[in-house]
């Protein structure tokens, strides 16, 4: 879809509908560590993770 077209589709909207929702910094920032841990590999499995939760949970 063209931007011209978007802008079609969007004024067609009533201007309550229109809100654009803006990140702050803090979550821009959040975000973009997220991706740079992903590209380096830094991930763990939903498995992994619960059983770390688990463990800290024990230790408490």
């Amino acid at each position: 879809m063209s931007k011209n077209q978007q802008q079609g589709v969007c004024s067609d909207l009533p201007k309550r509908l229109l809100h654009v929702y803006e990140l702050s910094d803090f979550l821009k920032r959040r975000i973009e560590l997220g991706r740079q841990q992903i590209n380096d590999g830094q991930t763990i499995s939903n498995d992994d993770f619960q059983n770390e939760i688990d463990h800290w949970l024990r230790l408490k």
